[in-house]
């Protein structure tokens, strides 16, 4: 008996019809997003939604009003058209300016919102009483301003706001350490500083207050136990925290300083009684020697 193809083929339809409709409906989504962003583009190059309110939030650093002027939003700009990289570009010629968020509050008024950078560290200069704060992304912000009164030393009232403020102190910059406000520090010894900071675990970098900076093979830093740290360049740092933390366990609360620039061979200073313990965030002053 030949087969009824009039029945094959009402049976594949039957199982085409799910499909079809899928199709179909994909089209017409795909074409109303199609006119709804047609009607965006459209309205973009009109009047409608021209901003004529912009409000801001004052930051630690930046009033609303300086917020508002720093934008420069052009005249004539609307929510649909308004060119949010330019207005960021524009906010970033302040160095304390992180990140920017927009809200449009239709139909006339924009809300910009500013995140400013994070301080990373304070930076003393080799010579006078010169500090910098230093950013995210190791981008110079602005210089710091520090008193040093009677019988102080900038690094010991750096090391009280660096503390205060919860971020790192470097100290002893060379000469060739030239700040720039919104400029990437891209000194050798700022860098290392960095690679040590990345490199190190959460258990030895919270333990550090400090680092001098004199010179790159030169690099040491101070623990919030007061014992100094010689670093040298920043190479070989796994074996370097291996040497420095071995050497902590072993002479607890014995340790005045410690030497791990050839990590393979390293040295250390000891105190002798059991009835003196080591200092507590004392700045170091960079040395450089061995034991």
């Amino acid at each position: 008996m030949a087969p009824d193809h009039r029945k094959t083929q009402a049976e594949v339809f039957e199982r085409q019809r799910p499909i079809r409709r899928a199709i179909v409906a994909g089209i017409i989504v795909a074409t109303l997003a199609l006119l709804g962003l047609l009607t965006l583009l459209v309205l973009s190059y009109t009047p409608l939604f021209t901003i004529t309110g912009i409000d801001a939030e004052a930051t630690d650093h930046m009033s609303a009003d300086d917020i508002v002027k720093l934008a420069l939003v052009p005249d004539g700009a609307t929510l649909l058209n308004l060119d949010e990289g330019d207005i960021t570009s524009n906010l970033k010629r302040n160095p304390w300016v992180g990140s920017v968020s927009y809200v449009r509050e239709f139909p006339d008024h924009l809300r910009i919102t500013v995140h400013e950078t994070s301080v990373q560290a304070i930076v003393v200069m080799g010579t006078g009483n010169i500090a910098w704060t230093l950013g995210e992304g190791g981008v110079w912000i602005e210089p710091y301003p520090i008193t040093v009164g009677d019988k102080q030393s900038i690094n010991d009232v750096a090391l009280a706001k660096a503390q205060e403020l919860g971020v790192l102190l470097l100290t002893d910059a060379p000469p060739s350490v030239s700040p720039i406000a919104g400029h990437a520090a891209t000194d050798d010894v700022i860098g290392a500083v960095q690679s040590y900071q990345e490199n190190f675990s959460s258990e030895l970098r919270s333990q550090i207050v400090s680092y001098s900076i004199t010179s790159l093979d030169s690099i040491s830093c101070t623990l919030s136990s007061g014992v100094q740290v010689s670093l040298g360049a920043a190479t070989d740092i796994d074996a370097k925290q291996t040497a420095i933390l071995g050497m902590l366990a072993q002479h607890q609360d014995k340790l005045t300083y410690i030497n791990v620039r050839t990590p393979l061979n390293p040295s250390y200073r000891a105190i002798d009684s059991d009835d003196v313990k080591a200092g507590t965030g004392a700045v170091g002053a960079g040395e450089g020697v061995g034991s």
